[in-house]
């Protein structure tokens, strides 16, 4: 039996502003918003009357997918204070392969999101490698291979 990774699914308390983010700074493309509010929700997620909004993003050269997702009712609890911390156990990053992390890093700088240090050469892997706060505090990496 084979697996494969289907998506990566991040819980939001701004599902068009997300959703945004991804579009823009790394070329996904954004279906439209869906509404899930069935059954078989409450029964998954062990939710009473669990009701969300989610906006599936798509890349032209990946295979997997993100969906950015919203919870209606219940709303989602306050944000932990382990969000954005790289080595708290759990769902720790996203990571980008991108072409010019120098130029990447100042565009994203520019639109106000807070980097944990300049890029880092990784000389024996032959990477430079940087980590960002994006939005609802979700830590990014970028990384340059060499």
């Amino acid at each position: 039996m084979t697996s494969t990774l289907g998506h990566i699914n991040i819980v939001t308390d701004d599902v068009q502003g997300t959703a945004d983010f991804f579009v823009r700074n790394f070329d996904f493309k954004a279906g439209a918003l869906a509404k899930l509010s069935a059954h078989w929700v409450s029964v998954l997620t062990r939710l009473p009357d669990a009701s969300a909004e989610f906006i599936p993003l798509t890349s032209e050269t990946e295979k997997v997918r993100i969906e950015v997702l919203q919870y209606i009712h219940p709303t989602s609890p306050p944000e932990s204070p382990g969000t954005g911390v790289p080595n708290i156990t759990g769902y720790r990053h996203i990571g980008f392969v991108v072409d010019d992390i120098d130029a990447k890093t100042a565009d994203l700088k520019s639109q106000g999101f807070e980097f944990l240090s300049e890029p880092q050469t990784v000389a024996d892997r032959n990477i430079r490698i940087v980590y960002f706060i994006g939005p609802e505090g979700i830590l990014i990496e970028l990384s340059q291979h060499l």
